[in-house]
Order: C-alpha cells, then sequence, then structure tokens
C-alpha cells in the first residue's frame, strides 16, 4: 500500500524578533545612548533606513505602533535623563 512520510518543514517569514529587546537600543549594541537617538533620528528623517526587525521593535518607545518624531523626543529625553524610564 502506500507509504506516507512525514517530514519537517520550516517556514521562516520576515527576521525572527528577539523575544527579549532592550528599548531604545536602536543600534543593538546592547547600550541606550546617544548613539541610538542618531541612529533614530536619521531614519524617521529618511537619511538612513532600518531594515532589522529588532532594531525596529527598539526603536518604538512610545507605543503608538508609528516610528516617528515622538520616538525620537522620547528617546533623546530618556538619553538625556530627563526622564527616568522608556516605560
Amino acid at each position: 500500500g502506500n507509504v506516507l512520510t512525514t517530514v519537517p518543514v520550516t517556514i521562516t517569514v520576515g527576521e525572527p524578533v528577539a523575544s527579549t529587546v532592550l528599548k531604545g537600543d536602536v543600534n543593538l549594541d546592547g547600550v541606550v545612548d546617544m548613539e541610538d537617538t542618531t541612529k533614530l533620528m536619521r531614519h524617521v528623517l529618511n537619511a538612513e533606513t532600518i531594515t532589522d526587525a529588532n532594531a525596529l521593535a527598539a526603536a518604538e518607545v512610545t507605543g503608538n505602533d508609528s516610528i516617528d518624531m515622538e520616538d525620537v523626543a522620547k528617546l533623546m529625553r530618556y538619553v538625556l535623563k530627563a526622564i527616568d524610564s522608556l516605560d
């Protein structure tokens, strides 16, 4: 008769996002600093395009599902210690 063979298949859609992304760590170096603010600002102003899924997740600091100047402003306030948290 017929024999059914099961073959494992993995389908990856896009890049996997790490389970823990440090909010604000846009350049993914493990530290939230002015370099992240600069990278985010360049992305928002279309001078640079962030394509990494983890970096994009880290860049969205306001929780409005959009990466924009509000994120830049909040990240800058955090880096300059005007606010204590990105939460």
